[in-house]
């Protein structure tokens, strides 16, 4: 009998502007923390839209740029499941423009 492998979620990056077409899956976003009370993280864009990261790990030191991967809950919240900090040269605007060059191309192979 074949050995299953394990199952692993598929986190694809978004901007907050694909999220209304990945309400309910996994997704990766990233942006600058704006405030961070431990249960929920509020990110903003570099067009300064805010998201909400709902049940946040607790850590109010994270701070400056975030992934964070999780489930799209609404046009603007996240549920938190895991994220990576960012060092200080990180480069937002290329960023958004290589998620956005990715969604209009490709979104075909995330789902």
């Amino acid at each position: 009998m074949a050995e299953e492998s394990p199952k692993y979620l598929s986190y694809p990056f978004v901007l907050n502007t694909h999220f209304s077409k990945f309400r309910g899956k996994p997704v990766s976003f990233v942006g600058k923390v704006h405030s961070n009370s431990g249960a929920k993280l509020q990110l903003k864009n570099k067009n300064e839209d805010f998201i909400t990261v709902e049940s946040f790990n607790g850590d109010t030191s994270v701070e400056g740029f975030v992934e964070i991967r999780g489930i799209v809950k609404s046009n603007d919240s996240i549920e938190f499941k895991d994220f990576t900090q960012f060092n200080k040269e990180f480069n937002i605007d290329q960023f958004e423009e290589m998620v956005q060059f990715y969604q209009s191309n490709h979104s075909g192979l995330c789902f």
